[in-house]
């Protein structure tokens, strides 16, 4: 899914419309000793969520959890979350024993690089990185968060202190698959 118009209409994605995100989360339903995998990123809103343009509205944490209740169940599920003001993801009702919330910034703080001259955000970029030096994702995290901090620290921005969530029943879970 897209919120491009031009790569929705060239490549034959579907909007990343509300309707479509979660209808595609819902669906999800991974197989025994199978995993979910969300990644999502846009513009954040503060105390709204993620800015989905297609549909000119948010996707939020509460709507997210039921989605990935409903797909993904009590499997293991490692979600993505990069925009502004996203650590509100890592609280309840996202907050569960079986999952990994990594977000690219606090609640309350806005992430960078974004805009027309940039390819990926400093999180994407940091995050692309780090998952293929990264044995787990908890080390993912470590590497994403120096990354991120490095590349604000040299701008003379504000942190935007990226947040995450690891649950208990998945809090060593290697990037490289299931635990055994």
């Amino acid at each position: 899914m897209s919120a491009s118009r031009a790569v929705i209409a060239h490549d034959g994605l579907r909007p990343a419309s509300l309707d479509h995100v979660l209808s595609a989360i819902e669906h999800l339903h991974p197989a025994p000793g199978q995993a979910c995998f969300v990644f999502a990123t846009s513009h954040g809103a503060y105390q709204d969520g993620l800015v989905l343009v297609p549909s000119e509205n948010f996707l939020t944490p509460a709507a997210l959890n039921t989605a990935l209740n409903d797909g993904c169940g009590n499997a293991p599920t490692v979600v993505i979350i990069s925009g502004c003001f996203s650590g509100s993801f890592t609280k309840a009702p996202m907050a569960r024993e079986n999952r990994i919330v990594l977000t690219a910034a606090r609640e309350d703080r806005p992430s960078f690089g974004c805009g027309t001259g940039s390819r990926y955000t400093f999180y994407d970029r940091c995050f692309l990185r780090a998952i293929d030096r990264s044995a787990n994702w908890r080390a993912a995290y470590d590497t994403i968060r120096a990354c991120v901090s490095a590349r604000e620290n040299a701008l003379h921005f504000q942190p935007s202190e990226p947040q995450a969530w690891f649950g208990e029943a998945v809090r060593d879970l290697p990037l490289s698959g299931l635990p055994s």
